[in-house]
């Protein structure tokens, strides 16, 4: 999906009042159990027999995870950066930009179908 911190961070501060720095630190951690579970279930799958090529292959494409792995470590070490250095209102105002930004891309991919 596009990622569970556009709910998880505005769900802990509105909903059990955290800062936002603690709310960002509980929806990595949530996002952390889901993506285990996720690995758990799915880490031996494979695809469907359909008749389409791939058949066989493992669900999870593990050649794209090690491809993308430095890419999400640097991003979150960008991130954690950030997070000390910039104030509570800027962070939260890129935040809510990105997810905006998401959303409507999304949306407008949907509409398209």
């Amino acid at each position: 999906g596009v990622g569970g911190g556009g709910i998880y961070v505005p769900l802990g501060i509105l909903l059990l009042g955290f800062a936002p720095r603690a709310s960002t630190g509980l929806s990595q951690a949530s996002i952390f159990g889901a993506s285990l579970g996720g690995l758990a279930v799915n880490a031996r799958a494979r695809l469907p027999p359909d008749g389409k090529a791939g058949y066989g292959r493992p669900l999870i494409d593990y050649d794209a995870a090690l491809y993308l792995a430095p890419l999400e470590m640097a991003g979150a070490v960008l991130g954690a950066t950030a997070q000390r250095v910039l104030p509570d209102w800027l962070l939260l105002g890129a935040a809510s930009g990105v997810l905006a930004a998401t959303a409507r891309r999304t949306a407008g991919r949907y509409a398209a179908m």
